[in-house]
């Protein structure tokens, strides 16, 4: 499995002080020198003018909230849809999923649903 391609950084934001997931995987990502890990940390906005330029953050710690200017933005939303940042922004099922078309594409050209 890659993690990166072409040079590429990685950001990996943990909301809580551990992952959940196999111990390989977690030594996999966290000796891995093109992933930062953020622990304690989750995606409170977006910001960009015409495309995604970066994404602001909240330590869940402390409350301190920083900007980290990234390209993309994969969000896993596990089994219980955690898209509160999107409400408003994109258009949301009944129950809260990012509704689609053609698999990918929401209501916000340029803005695309994976997972």
């Amino acid at each position: 499995m890659k993690w990166y391609k072409y040079g590429s950084h990685v950001h990996l934001l943990v909301r809580r002080n551990l992952m959940r997931t196999s111990k390989m995987m977690q030594h996999r990502v966290l000796e891995n020198d093109k992933i930062t890990v953020h622990w304690q940390t989750e995606v409170v906005d977006v910001y960009g003018k015409s495309r995604l330029e970066g994404v602001k953050l909240r330590n869940n710690q402390t409350g301190e909230q920083t900007k980290l200017p990234v390209g993309g933005l994969f969000y896993a939303i596990g089994h219980t849809p955690n898209t509160q940042i999107f409400q408003g922004q994109l258009e949301l099922d009944e129950v809260a999923y990012v509704v689609t078309q053609d698999l990918v594409k929401t209501s916000v050209p340029g803005v695309y649903d994976c997972g």
